[in-house]
């Protein structure tokens, strides 16, 4: 199966990568398959609404830089994605023995943050 030989040694910045490039592409199959299957609901909701996807407006320029402290027992970590002003940070889940992006974390992290001081 080709995303066993996308993601099987993919990094968590590779997949935000691949997810970045297929929403471009309008590749929908490997689009889904850089996020965890309890968010891909999400994503078919947000493709059937005609809205654009998490990581449009993302383009190849967009910087990638996973950030300290996910750690190998956690099971996650978060890639921040930066594209001249637009930032944003996506939590990724170890899944099935590859990394995949968690929307639901991706918007607790992203709600905790604006709720600071």
């Amino acid at each position: 199966m080709l995303f066993g030989v996308l993601f099987g040694c993919a990094t968590p910045e590779s997949v935000v990568r691949t997810a970045i490039e297929a929403a471009e592409s309008g590749d929908h199959a490997t689009y889904e398959a850089c996020f965890t299957a309890r968010s891909r609901p999400m994503i078919r909701a947000v493709r059937s609404a005609q809205e654009p996807s998490l990581t449009s407006g993302l383009g190849r320029a967009t910087e990638l830089h996973e950030l300290p402290g996910g750690g190998l027992i956690s099971g996650r970590r978060v890639v921040r994605a930066t594209d001249g002003e637009r930032q944003m940070q996506l939590v990724l889940q170890g899944e099935a023995g590859a990394w995949r992006i968690d929307l639901i974390d991706t918007e607790r992290r992203a709600s905790s943050a604006g709720a600071r001081p």
